[in-house]
């Protein structure tokens, strides 16, 4: 409005003035006289709901955090299976290294094997064959063909490597009627043919004496499964009612019952000492067929890692990429092909290997036998051809890349530099594995 001097004020009005409005009803802004008012906003005209698309976000996104969740209790579960068995292992094996050496199972004397052929010149048995014969590789007479035979008869004499498997032997060789293709395989480990290999043996608590045994299958393989049986997995009986306490299961002789899914058996490999690197290997719900009928023949229990050149020369599979400290990155080689030695070609599955599996390695260093066990903690890709873009053939066997963890492997017998290729094996169902000098027992 306009002063009493003609100057326009703009803003605030008088007091008891009317407020100026559009010609058509709707209240003007004081500081923009000609800009109707914004209606305020009335509750009839306030958001009511969410539309579908926000609803069906919103569960989508709460259904992948539950799937989360849910996936997380399953890995946590797992890890949980996974840390028990672990610690069971470990504490099984610190239980035998010392029931060895409380019940004398380190007496190279006690040590009883399969003795299927007379091995006059060793062949097919890993150990040096020059006299003195290793124990395993002595001269029998030549009507002595099939017998069981003290390994250790002679105290101080080099034994070079055994494994000690009670357990398979006499789940294995059940009567004195057993095939001897059986019991000639099951002598052995590993039990495939053309490889260097250890004899096996189980223990005779009895008195040492002479050679061939009379061997009471039935009897040591029920004391065999009472001391290389772990008894810590005892049953209990759940009550239906949960307010009621378990109750431990007992047999008719009051003996507590076990599920016994943990076992062992012991590699030794002599030193020039008088000691032996002894390990105590730990099964999970092992699998005891006959190497002649595995449960699975594209993976059986014992794999060994070797294959054939085109000399059909049986050839160590464990190539080691790096320089074998702490065991390191590994090739592992096996038959794509037949082979007269070995066998039928090897499956992919063959080399079927996943984080936390174990292996062994072995060789000899200086005439001395040497076995390292190691622990699988990374494995690359699946099992390929050594090279993809040729077919199967001597040359080119399938492999596979691997990371170990163990202790270091330093065999270069060439000395050039470059840390020989070594034999392998793959134990189905290991659960851990305790190592430990220890002095033979004679």
């Amino acid at each position: 409005m306009r002063t009493a001097k003609g100057k326009v004020r703009i803003g605030r009005r008088s007091s008891g003035s009317t407020a100026r409005t559009t010609p058509c009803g709707v209240p003007r802004a004081p500081f923009f006289p000609l800009s109707p008012l914004p209606a305020p906003r009335s509750a009839l005209h306030a958001r009511r709901g969410v539309s579908l698309l926000e609803v069906l976000i919103s569960m989508f996104i709460i259904l992948f955090g539950l799937l989360g969740v849910a996936a997380l209790l399953e890995i946590g579960r797992s890890e949980v299976v996974v840390a028990a068995r672990e610690d069971r292992a470990m504490a099984c094996g610190a239980s035998a290294l010392a029931d060895m050496s409380a019940r004398g199972l380190l007496d190279p004397r006690r040590w009883v094997g399969w003795y299927d052929q007379a091995p006059a010149t060793g062949s097919g048995w890993w150990a040096p064959v020059t006299p003195p014969y290793p124990p395993w590789v002595y001269p029998l007479a030549p009507n002595q063909t099939a017998a069981w035979r003290r390994v250790g008869d002679v105290e101080g004499q080099l034994f070079g490597a055994c494994v000690i498997d009670p357990l398979y032997i006499l789940r294995t060789i059940t009567t004195s009627s057993t095939p001897l293709e059986i019991a000639n395989q099951v002598a052995r480990f590993p039990y495939a043919p053309g490889v260097p290999a250890m004899r096996r043996v189980f223990v005779d608590l009895s008195t040492p004496g002479g050679s061939p045994l009379t061997v009471d299958v039935a009897a040591l393989a029920s004391l065999a499964d009472r001391q290389f049986t772990w008894p810590d997995d005892a049953v209990f009986d759940l009550p239906a009612d949960a307010q009621q306490r378990p109750s431990r299961l007992f047999d008719a002789a009051g003996v507590g019952l076990f599920e016994g899914n943990y076992s062992w058996m012991a590699t030794a490999a002599a030193r020039d000492d008088g000691h032996a690197e002894v390990s105590v290997v730990v099964f999970y719900q092992r699998d005891f067929t006959p190497p002649s009928a595995p449960a699975d023949p594209e993976k059986p229990g014992e794999r060994v890692i070797a294959w054939t050149d085109s000399s059909n020369v049986v050839q160590p599979g464990v190539v080691f990429v790096g320089a074998g400290w702490g065991g390191g990155d590994v090739r592992l080689q096996v038959d794509s092909v037949d082979s007269a030695v070995l066998g039928p070609a090897r499956r992919p599955a063959y080399l079927d290997v996943r984080e936390n599996d174990w292996m062994l390695i072995y060789g000899v260093s200086g005439g001395q036998s040497v076995l390292r066990w190691y622990r699988v903690i990374a494995v690359a890709g699946e099992a390929t051809l050594l090279n993809p873009a040729q077919p199967p053939s001597p040359t080119n066997p399938w492999t596979r890349l691997v990371t170990l963890a163990g202790p270091d492997w330093r065999i270069d017998n060439n000395h050039d530099g470059v840390v020989d290729n070594a034999w392998g094996v793959l134990c189905t169902g290991v659960a851990g594995v305790s190592t430990q000098v220890m002095r033979l027992g004679w």
